[in-house]
This record gives C-alpha cells, sequence and structure tokens, in this order.
C-alpha cells in the first residue's frame, strides 16, 4: 500500500484544522447559567464560522432605566485579527446605540465599550443583548479561544432605581461577567487514513541471498572479528582457477561504521601470487575500497581457499545491530592466450561478476552490547496519552506516533545507539520498529506500545526523546505533545559552579558631547549561577546630575532575556539619553539576583557608572571626513521651520525628539546636535522632515548660526529681500561676508529651493571666512561633474576631497538637484561643529 508523504500529511492535517472550523462550533463552555444577575457572555454558534467568530455581551435578570454601561473584552491577538475590527465589527442595541454606545480596540487591553445617556435608557432587545461582537479570524480556532469580559459596570438614570433580579437599586453596581470558549468542532476528517512514512515498510530485515556456486564470494572471518573494534572479511574465489592477467572490485563500506580514516596498507593481505601481480587497495569517498590486481604474465591463488584479499576495517562505533555489505560488480581477466576454469568450463573471455550481500548479525555471535541506560515509553508520553489512544481505538479509529530519539542533541542511530523491545522481545530492525510505531501493526495498537515498548541505549552522551500521539482518521494530536525530555542515568553534565557575578555599564560614545545620544548598556560577567533582573525603575541620572540629560528622560531601548547559559559574559538590559549641558553625569542603577545553587537572593544592589559629557568646540577642528548625505532629494515638500526666525532666538538648549529621523539615520547626529544648540528646529508635530526641500533664505539662517556670526551689524539691498523679512538678518551678514552674492540681477531668490552645488559653494565660502580646514582626505571624482557650474566647481571638488559631502550615489552629485533638510544639516555640521 502506498501512502503519501509526512510532509504532505502536515499539509492535510492544516487543512482539516481550518475547513473543520466551518462547520457547527458545538458545545461552547460558559458559565452564564451560573450568573443569576449581571452581564454574561454568549457564543453565537449561527453566525461563527471559519473567518469569524460571534459573541454577544447581554444582561440578565437586570432592567433599566440607565444612565451607563462600561465593560472591557480582551482578545487573542493570535486569532483574532484586531486590525480588521471597524464600527461594523459592533451591533448595538438600538436604544444603546442612542445613548453615545461605541466601542474601540486598546492594544494589551482589549475591546473597550461604553454607552451612556443622562436621560437614561433601556434595552430594546427581548433578550437583553447590549451589543453583539464579530471577532474576525486571522486563522482556524484548532483547539478553542477562550474569552472573559472584565469587570463592567451599570449605573441607574440620576433619581431612578432599577432592577437586579426580585431587588431595585440606585447604586453604581460592578459585574464581573464569566467567561465563553468559543471552541474547534472536528467534524470533518479526512477521506483517507494517513501516517507517516513515503510507503508500508516491510516487517524484519530482508532476506539474504546464498553465495554463488561460481565466482566471487564474501566472506566474514569470525575468528579475527570484534563487534567492538573490528570487521574482518575475505573476498575469495569459488570453482575459477587460473591463470589470470586481472582482477579488479570494489567494496562499499558504512562510513557511520566503518572509521576509513583508520583505514592503512596494513588493512590489506593479499594472496601471495595476486600481490606479486601489482595486487593494491585504496578507498575512494562516496565509492569504497576499491581493489586491483594485474600481471601480464598471468598469476594463479596462491591460497587453496580461494582468497583473493583479506579485508579489516577498523569500527567507528560497536555493531549492535546487523549490517550488511555487498561486493560490487568485480571483473576477472584470463592471462593473454590462456583460458581459465569457471566450473567445468574454460573461457578467455573477460566475465564481471557480482558477488552477494554479507550480513554481519550480532546474534551470530551469541554476544550483546553493554546496556548504559534503559528508559520506559510510557515514561515520555503525555500521562493520559494510552488512555486517549485506547479511547480512540476502541471506537474503531486508527492512532499512530511519532517517537524522536536525540543523542546530544541531534537524532541517534537505531541499532549502533539504541535498540527498542516490545513487550520484552526487541524489534531487530529500523524498519519493524517504524512500523510498530506508526500504527501499521495489526496487533500492535498506539496504546499497547505505550505500554510495552522500552528502550536500551549502548553508546555515551546526553539522550533525549520526545512523542506526540495522533488519530490517524482526522489527523488530530489525542494529547499534548512532550518534548525533548532527558534520559536518565549516568553520563549527567556537572551543576554549575558557584560564582558572583560582577557588574558594570558601558556607555557609548563613551566620552559624549552635548548634544550626543548616549546609549548605556549594564553587563554581567561571570555570572555562571544567577538570574539576574534589572529595576528598570531606578536606572536614572542622580538629582544632582539629572539636568546634564534630556528633559524626556531614560527608557529602556532593549530588553532581553534575564537568563542566559554563557558562563562569561552577558548584557542584559539597555538605556538610552539625550546629553543636554556638560559634566560629569552619575547614573546609578539596581540589580537583583538569584543564586541557581541554593536559592540565595540578592536584592537591590546598588551599581553606579559615571560619565563625562564635554561641551562640542564650535570653533577649533576638522571636519571629521563624513558626507554630507547619500539619499536621494527627498519628496520636494518645501522647506518648513529649519531655523527659527531671527526674532524669536534660538530654542533655548532644549532637545526636541524628532520622530522621523530614522528616514535619515546617517545624518542624525548632525540633527540632533544642531537642534540642541537651537541652530535647526522642527515642525510642531514633533517631526524633521529629513527628505524636504530647504530655501536659500532658510540655509543663509542656520548657516550663519553655525559660524556664531549672528550678532554682525550689516545691511542688504537685493530687491527681493524686504527688510522685515525673517531672514533679513541672515542674509545681510552672510552677503556682508561674502558668502552669497545673488543672482546678479539684484535678486537674491530667498524662497527659491537652494541647489546643491549652491549648498556647496556657501559652505565653502563660510570655511574660507572662518579659516576652517578643509584640506583634502581623499581625492573623489563624479561622472557629472561636467554639468557642476563653473562658478560651484571649485567648491564641490574641494568639499568632496575633504570628506565633507557625497553624492547622492558612487558616481554621482547631481549638482543642480534640491538639497534636503539631512543634507544642509549634515554639511554644517561636519564643517563647523563636528570636532576631531
Amino acid at each position: 500500500m502506498k501512502l503519501v508523504t509526512k510532509k504532505f500529511v502536515s499539509l492535510f492535517a492544516a487543512m482539516t484544522m481550518l475547513f473543520s472550523v466551518c462547520g457547527v462550533f458545538a458545545n461552547a463552555a460558559s458559565n452564564a447559567d451560573s450568573i443569576d444577575a449581571g452581564y454574561v457572555l454568549v457564543f453565537d454558534e449561527a453566525a461563527s464560522n471559519v473567518n469569524q467568530a460571534v459573541v454577544k455581551v447581554q444582561l440578565k435578570n437586570i432592567a433599566g432605566p440607565f444612565s451607563g454601561m462600561n465593560f472591557t473584552l480582551p482578545v487573542d491577538t493570535e486569532y483574532v485579527d484586531v486590525e480588521k475590527l471597524t464600527d461594523a465589527s459592533y451591533v448595538f442595541d438600538a436604544n444603546v446605540k442612542n445613548a453615545n454606545g461605541g466601542a474601540s480596540y486598546s492594544e494589551g487591553t482589549g475591546i473597550k465599550m461604553n454607552c451612556a445617556s443622562g436621560a437614561g435608557f433601556a434595552l430594546a432587545n427581548a433578550d437583553g443583548t447590549v451589543v453583539t461582537i464579530t471577532l474576525p479570524l486571522k486563522k482556524a480556532i484548532t483547539s478553542s479561544m477562550t474569552l472573559t469580559l472584565s469587570a463592567g459596570k451599570i449605573t441607574p438614570a440620576e433619581g431612578n432605581k432599577y432592577q437586579i433580579g426580585a431587588e431595585t437599586t440606585e447604586t453604581v453596581v460592578g459585574i464581573t461577567a464569566p467567561t465563553v470558549d468559543v471552541p474547534r468542532d472536528p467534524s470533518t476528517p479526512p477521506s483517507t487514513v494517513d501516517r507517516p512514512g513515503e510507503e508500508e515498510l516491510p516487517v524484519g530485515p530482508t532476506p539474504i541471498e546464498p553465495q554463488p556456486d561460481t565466482g566471487y564470494n564474501l566472506v566474514l572471518d569470525k575468528a579475527n572479528t570484534d563487534l567492538t573494534s573490528k570487521v574482518t572479511v575475505k573476498v575469495q574465489l569459488k570453482n575459477i582457477a587460473g591463470p589470470f592477467s586481472g582482477m579488479n572490485f570494489t567494496l562499499p563500506v558504512d562510513t557511520d561504521v566503518i572509521d576509513v580514516e583508520k583505514l592503512t596498507d596494513t588493512s590489506y593481505e593479499f594472496d601471495a601470487n595476486v600481490k606479486n601481480a601489482n595486487g593494491g587497495a585504496s578507498y575512494s569517498e562516496g565509492t569504497g575500497i576499491k581493489m586491483n590486481c594485474a600481471s601480464g604474465a598471468g598469476f594463479a591463488l596462491a591460497n587453496a581457499d580461494g582468497t583473493v584479499v583479506t579485508i579489516t576495517l577498523p569500527l567507528k562505533k560497536a555493531i549492535t545491530s546487523y549490517i550488511d555489505m555487498t561486493l560490487s560488480a568485480g571483473k576477472i581477466t584470463p592471462a593473454e592466450g590462456n583460458k581459465y576454469q569457471i566450473g567445468a568450463e574454460t573461457t578467455e573471455t573477460v566475465v564481471g561478476i557480482t558477488a552477494p550481500i554479507l550480513r554481519v548479525d550480532p546474534e551470530d555471535f551469541g554476544t550483546k552490547p553493554v546496556v548504559k541506560k534503559t528508559a520506559a515509553l510510557k515514561d515520555y508520553t503525555d500521562k493520559d496519552a494510552a488512555t486517549a489512544a485506547k479511547a480512540v481505538e476502541d471506537a474503531g479509529k486508527t492512532t499512530y506516533m511519532t517517537v524522536d530519539v536525540k543523542k546530544d542533541g541531534v537524532a541517534a542511530t537505531y541499532g549502533s545507539d539504541f535498540i527498542a523491545k516490545y513487550d520484552g522481545k526487541e524489534i531487530k530492525t529500523v524498519e519493524e520498529y517504524k512500523n510498530i510505531i506508526h500504527g501499521y501493526v495489526a496487533d500492535k495498537k498506539v496504546s499497547d506500545v505505550i505500554a510495552k515498548m522500552t528502550f536500551e541505549f549502548y553508546t555515551d552522551g546526553k539522550f533525549a526523546i520526545s512523542t506526540t500521539v495522533n488519530a490517524a482518521e482526522d489527523e488530530i494530536q489525542l494529547v499534548p505533545p512532550v518534548e525533548d525530555k532527558e534520559v536518565g542515568g549516568g553520563n549527567e553534565p556537572e551543576p554549575p559552579k558557584p560564582s558572583e557575578p560582577k557588574f558594570k555599564a558601558n556607555f557609548n560614545p563613551s566620552r559624549p558631547d552635548v548634544g550626543d545620544t548616549v546609549v548605556v548598556t549594564a553587563e554581567i560577567s561571570d555570572a555562571t549561577d544567577v538570574t539576574i533582573t534589572f529595576d528598570e525603575a531606578a536606572f536614572k541620572a542622580d538629582t544632582d546630575s539629572a539636568n546634564l540629560v534630556s528633559y524626556l528622560g531614560i527608557y529602556p531601548k532593549k530588553d532581553v532575556d534575564n537568563s542566559t547559559e554563557d558562563d562569561t559574559k552577558y548584557l542584559e538590559n539597555t538605556w538610552e539619553f539625550k546629553a543636554m549641558a556638560a559634566g560629569e553625569l552619575t547614573v546609578p542603577f539596581k540589580v537583583s539576583y538569584t543564586k541557581v545553587s541554593d536559592g540565595t537572593k540578592v536584592t537591590d544592589e546598588v551599581q553606579k557608572a559615571t560619565v563625562k559629557i564635554s561641551e562640542v568646540d564650535n570653533n577649533n577642528g576638522g571636519n571629521g571626513g563624513s558626507g554630507s548625505g547619500d539619499k536621494d532629494n527627498g519628496n520636494n515638500s518645501g522647506g518648513g521651520a529649519i531655523a527659527p526666525p531671527a526674532n524669536g532666538g534660538v530654542n533655548g538648549g532644549l532637545f526636541t525628539s524628532f520622530s522621523d529621523l530614522d528616514q535619515a539615520e546617517w545624518a542624525k547626529q548632525a540633527i540632533m546636535v544642531l537642534s540642541v544648540k537651537g541652530i535647526v528646529s522642527g515642525y510642531g508635530d514633533g517631526t524633521f522632515n529629513p527628505n524636504g526641500n530647504i530655501t536659500r533664505a532658510e540655509y543663509c539662517q542656520i548657516l550663519i548660526g553655525a559660524i556664531g556670526k549672528t550678532n554682525l551689524a550689516a545691511d542688504v539691498l537685493f530687491n527681493d529681500v524686504p527688510s522685515e523679512a525673517w531672514y533679513y538678518h541672515a542674509v545681510s551678514v552672510a552677503n556682508s561676508l561674502g558668502i552669497v552674492s545673488g543672482y546678479g540681477d539684484g535678486n537674491f531668490g530667498p524662497n527659491d529651493l537652494i541647489t546643491r552645488q549652491d549648498m556647496a559653494l556657501m559652505t565653502y565660502k563660510a570655511a574660507q571666512v572662518m579659516n576652517k580646514d578643509v584640506s583634502s582626505v581623499r581625492t573623489m571624482s563624479f561622472a557629472d561633474a561636467g554639468s557642476i557650474a563653473e562658478y560651484a566647481a571649485t567648491a564641490v571638488q574641494t568639499l568632496a576631497d575633504a570628506g565633507i559631502i557625497n553624492g547622492v550615489s558612487d558616481t554621482e552629485f547631481a549638482p543642480v538637484a534640491n538639497a534636503t533638510r539631512a543634507q544642509a544639516a549634515k554639511i554644517l555640521y561636519d564643517t563647523f561643529v563636528k570636532v576631531n
């Protein structure tokens, strides 16, 4: 009988689970009947299907008028697709909806529902339904989904009483509703019974054909075989006599059993005449042991028993179950001009003869390998597995198991690492073993296998067994699977040696400047015996130095598992903050830990770490060698408040947390530092819009701020720069310093978007005014250099060679493309703010 593959079985099982939910959801569990009065939660079987689960919130034995109701329904987001919840997902009672009934989903809380009316209201639905909720499903419910309505309140209408059971009250009443289970109904089994395995496997070993009457034979030398260290075999000729001019044959070997690295010339003992006839052997990976002997003069065997060669095969591990060896197609060639005898016939033709299989079976030696561990299968299944399997079998259905045996984390080898026994009798082959656990052997049901199967382990190592018990007809797990349960007895690892953990904190950067984002990571070393817990609330700056960091506070950036097997060092938690002022910052944090070996707890141990924050040097130093941006030009959305108006001053050194800097990670530090210094600012919605464009006036404003020339007095006579404009002063100063000169027609173009080449030119001229070092650190060339205007070519090339400005790609500068806000911030930071 041909069966489907295991992979197809898994797919079929998943489809079965999916389609089964389309049927009727039966026996929804609820304790609504136990509630005398209050909210109840009811599962609507008729309206539910594979795509949705429908539940109703109802009132039982409570009558209005009410002024308000509220309750919350947490949902399991593994099954419920909360992104598909809409207003249509909630159908409120007509009176409730008129009373401002509404619902919304909140992550981590669930669906919040509320209805209120000062005038009071009563339910229109006779069954007391307040709201019907349709929950869209991500996937079919494969077991059950429990829903619990969390503590809701009912408030009477002002000046009125409402009835609870036989009593009336005007008090606000809080009532917790019961739970309801949304079940899976496995009512649609697959049409065929599928179990693991490519095909039905034979029971027991394949029979061995007898050795041939004539030709090569493969014979076991039992006297020189030790199943723990070596196997000796002989290649013999039977009923064939020489003279021969040549012989060749190959012996494939199982490298899981045979240690081919230990094969040497002494592993092969040739017949004396064969050896003289250039007999030799060699091992070839993937082929086996090749043997060949040839002599033009011809030769006959000296050994009376026809032995051509005796081969000693060293073993990697003991042979505990049978192994088979087969000599592959060998040839026998007669000596030139001669005939040799095959049985009663003579021939001078080359003859190819394939030898039969030789089986090496431990039972033939009357010995058994040493048993180092034993285990009963029932101890590695769920406690109810046998009972559950028997109930299914008694109903006329079939069951099967999967049993995974591992050694040191990888699959163990049947026959050499371990064997199985059924009712005390050894299962000879892996094929028979699989047939039994897969349910193919009629008189060995899974319930009996669990009770009667045991294992013997022959080799050292850490063994583990995991199991799953299934019903084949509807492909469902009968009980929870058992995961990698270790086989006890011997070879167990030693418990960890106690150690006292050491703590320290790492700051990155280790010497931060004002404006830097600082990441501090708590590190624990020598922690082989402890479980660590951090008190995040205690990880904050000392009161005396709190003004040195961002007023936004310190927050956890990374929270990793608090336990590890790493016995040398591991990192626990990471926090991030913004350096706001120069000074020495002290950061304490509390650590609690428990010793694994003796359970000793150490709590509230305060550790302290310090870091010095330095003021950024605005006037000295080089350019740092980084580029001004490697992104495209952005969204062309216009300028925006990259710099505050002159009459508004700078932003007082307060750091603004921009929410969109991940769009320009390469310019993030530049933007943040310039923000702290009040040179740039963002938008009122907390964004910076790094990919937006910047105008010529805006760039003038931040450029003059970056070089610290805002206090200079100057006037400008550009036609399009009115004296009342916010950028008038910056453009005037830039013009007086020779940084800008306008278009030559009396206009400056303050609201024109600045091009990349004009931004480079203004920056270059400002660097000359400030005597900034922009010496070359590299040689940069652009494929579109010919497109750069002659007036800007020197500026672009100088800043590019200085590592201050890059192209929009590795080969293009895009001189007339509009500069972005991020590019502007980066080029100013690298030229005038960043210190080498």
